[in-house]
């Protein structure tokens, strides 16, 4: 799964598609399979990206200093 790295921690996302991105997030409560609908019928016509939040069972712990 890709990662982008931001303050000692690496935040998960997901690309799908090509063309114009448009990100989608979560809500605090759920995680990425809330949006998983929409990022199937987006991706057919734009680069539907589905980052995960921080502090959610995809991440790392935060990296010493």
């Amino acid at each position: 799964m890709p990662t982008a790295h931001h303050q000692g921690r690496n935040i998960y996302y997901e690309s799908r598609g090509s063309g114009p991105a448009v990100v989608l997030l979560h809500s605090f409560l759920c995680d990425g399979e809330m949006c998983s609908h929409q990022v199937a019928q987006l991706a057919a016509v734009t680069d539907a990206m589905l980052a995960f939040l921080v502090a959610h069972p995809v991440h790392e712990p935060p990296v010493p200093a």
